[in-house]
């Protein structure tokens, strides 16, 4: 009985996968999309996929140094992977719950703990990105707009300290 259930099980999850497919695909033009990727540069491509894997394995050694390696650099990039993947097809940052579950299920790390190490990646995340845009406003608004942004974002930090 439990064999069938679980084929019954993998069957509803296959349709139901169609069912999305079929309603994402279905006003799509097929023909006029692979006629567009037909153009695309296929050393672009594979240097866009490569820097890609670079960039994950970049992400994943953060990752690892932030649990102070509990955790292998394989599982860390895993960890990363996975919440990446959750994020691209669940709304609201799902991934970064995935994250902490796979962190303690892998690492046997506790909640908490795990949820602090996403949190600490995400503020990582949050000032690089500050930095960015101030180099950005650097190049296009002139440097009122960069001592601004700096002073507030010093002011922040300094509140958290």
């Amino acid at each position: 009985m439990l064999r069938r259930s679980r084929v019954l099980s993998l069957l509803l999850k296959g349709a139901a996968l169609a069912g999305c497919l079929y309603y994402v695909l279905d006003d799509v033009d097929i023909h006029g999309l692979l006629g567009r990727a037909a153009a695309w540069s296929p050393l672009g491509i594979a240097l866009f996929l490569l820097l890609m894997v670079v960039s994950y394995g970049v992400h994943g050694y953060r990752l690892y140094q932030l649990t102070g390696a509990r955790v292998s650099l394989l599982d860390a990039t895993k960890c990363f992977c996975l919440g990446q993947g959750v994020n691209y097809v669940m709304p609201s940052k799902l991934g970064e719950m995935a994250k902490v579950l796979f962190l303690n299920k892998v690492s046997g790390l506790p909640g908490s703990a795990a949820t602090e190490i996403v949190f600490w990646e995400r503020f990582f995340d949050i000032n690089c990105l500050v930095i960015l845009v101030l180099f950005c406003l650097s190049k296009v608004a002139g440097s009122a707009a960069v001592i601004s942004l700096a002073i507030v974002w010093g002011g922040l930090w300094l509140m958290l300290v």
